[in-house]
């Protein structure tokens, strides 16, 4: 689908973002490491209408650092520019991350693709456990006749899944009760933009806590939304 999208937009002429913020998080598909002529994990496009940006903050465990990068073609004129365009940007407000900042983030690429890798991999309990706890908001949407196939969104890329709740019910008094009386914090769906959801994240707990976190959960939905 990205190559169609690449192309799609070259023939249109219009400039192609790719944000690859969690490009590590693609838990179904692209957690291993290209070997041969496999080329299609993890692409990063050389095209001149695209620039692609990544970030050491999700899968480096680095958010509070800031640093990133972009790769942009060395080819065509028109990246070229735009590369210039970037640089004058870039003199007018920082010319460069914190030095503690950059040698992190050297630590963080000496480790390597298969760091990351293994560290990802230890989300699935925990990712497992929270959709199973949502379950209880699908069957409700599935048994009332509505038959909505969108309740759940999320659990195979990025780091949370965002759950739909019964008609008319109070995101952020649900998330207050799931603290006050189950112990659990979750992130109101209005938050996000998206009234009448809420937001459950898997990656801020060791696998075993994520697993409890999971268990309260899924009482709290039980006892409050069913």
């Amino acid at each position: 689908y990205l190559q169609q999208i690449v192309s799609l937009t070259k023939k249109y002429g219009v400039w192609l973002i790719m944000d690859n913020t969690y490009e590590h998080f693609d838990h179904v598909q692209a957690n291993s490491i290209p070997s041969g002529d496999d080329t299609n994990v993890f692409p990063c496009f050389n095209d001149d209408h695209v620039m692609n940006i990544f970030s050491f903050s999700k899968g480096y465990a680095m958010a509070g650092f800031r640093v990133g990068y972009v790769a942009i073609s060395n080819v065509g004129e028109e990246a070229k520019e735009a590369y210039r365009q970037m640089l004058k940007v870039q003199d007018t407000i920082p010319i460069c991350t914190s030095r503690v900042s950059q040698l992190v983030a050297l630590g963080a690429l000496e480790a390597g693709r298969q760091w990351v890798i293994d560290q990802v991999s230890t989300l699935e309990k925990g990712r497992n456990a929270i959709l199973d706890a949502l379950q209880p908001l699908q069957e409700l949407h599935t048994n009332d006749g509505n038959g909505d196939k969108n309740v759940i969104m999320g659990g195979s890329g990025a780091m949370y899944v965002m759950a739909k709740l019964p008609n008319d019910m109070d995101d952020q008094k649900l998330a207050n009760d799931l603290v006050e009386k189950y112990g659990v914090a979750i992130i109101p769906g209005s938050f996000c933009g998206y009234p009448g959801w809420i937001r459950v994240c898997y990656s801020n707990l060791p696998p075993d806590e994520c697993i409890i976190a999971a268990s309260r959960l899924k009482d709290g939905i039980l006892n409050l939304c069913c």
